[in-house]
């Protein structure tokens, strides 16, 4: 809109007419339109979660409900939403529409949603002791179709001295001896489910560890894992059983297994076997 202004000369009658813009001596300009994000956070937080934008602007998360960026953006400006979680906690969330590009409204669809749980899924089919080492069974774990969520990382809950271990020495299930661990595979306090998402499995300890029984066995399908594991007065230790670190399906080899499909001390430890029977992984989301 053009905006004038009328004076009157009274000697000569003339008008003279003039624009704000030549009045004041500068540009008015026309002020660009901002924009903010948000969404909703749904499920369950145990902790405070930090919502990052473009990984610079900053929400922080303290309760479910719906949340909007500090910053304001302009349209054409693309956004990228991220969520960090604690690693001592066992929230995991799941982004919904967390990337596109502003254009004229807020964008108010992101959603989040998180679980307080992890979980643990057997692969499928049996190879040899020869897991290719621990490496080897993480990867056979993150590349399985059985997996529940296809976004996490998964490792194998196998044991092997010097390497994965829940504690080291001769304690009985790792009470108190959390120095000596070294890559495990549970996290303190954490409760586990099936892929089913619904059967709890057991809730882990501060020692990083399952007492016995479990809520539930692993899959409640008869079969064997390669554990690594001790039992008896032991358990949780690494036993020297392997498979010769994992890597031989000679038999001349054994290795510790245990039950899938058990809720006792069996779940970790049974007789060790031949390295040239079949070996199922048994994964852990991290």
């Amino acid at each position: 809109m053009l905006a004038i202004k009328i004076s009157t000369n009274d000697k000569e009658g003339y008008c003279n007419i003039k624009t704000y813009r030549e009045l004041a001596g500068t540009s008015t300009g026309t002020q660009t339109p901002t924009f903010k994000i948000g969404g909703t956070v749904t499920g369950v937080i145990n902790a405070n979660l930090t919502l990052k934008i473009n990984n610079v602007d900053i929400v922080n998360i303290t309760a479910l409900g719906s949340f909007l960026s500090a910053t304001s953006y302009t349209t054409g400006s693309a956004y990228t939403v991220t969520v960090d979680v604690p690693n001592s906690v066992p929230n995991k969330c799941a982004i919904t529409n967390g990337t596109g590009t502003i254009t004229s409204a807020d964008i108010t669809n992101i959603t989040i949603n998180c679980r307080a749980f992890k979980y643990i899924f057997p692969t499928t089919s049996g190879g040899s002791g020869n897991l290719g080492g621990i490496a080897g069974a993480d990867s056979t774990c993150n590349g399985h179709g059985a997996r529940p969520d296809t976004t996490s990382n998964y490792k194998a809950l196998i044991a092997l001295i010097g390497v994965r271990i829940a504690c080291a020495g001769g304690t009985d299930m790792c009470a108190g001896v959390s120095a000596t661990r070294l890559d495990w595979v549970l996290y303190p306090n954490t409760e586990y489910r099936r892929a089913d998402g619904t059967t709890i499995i057991a809730t882990s300890n501060a020692d990083r560890v399952f007492t016995f029984s479990l809520t539930n066995s692993f899959t409640g399908v008869a079969g064997v894992y390669s554990s690594g594991l001790n039992g008896g007065g032991l358990r949780w230790t690494a036993s020297n059983n392997n498979c010769n670190s994992w890597t031989h399906a000679n038999m001349a080899y054994n290795g510790e297994q245990a039950e899938l499909d058990n809720t006792d001390v069996t779940s970790i430890y049974t007789p060790s076997t031949s390295c040239f029977t079949s070996q199922i992984v048994l994964c852990v989301e991290q």
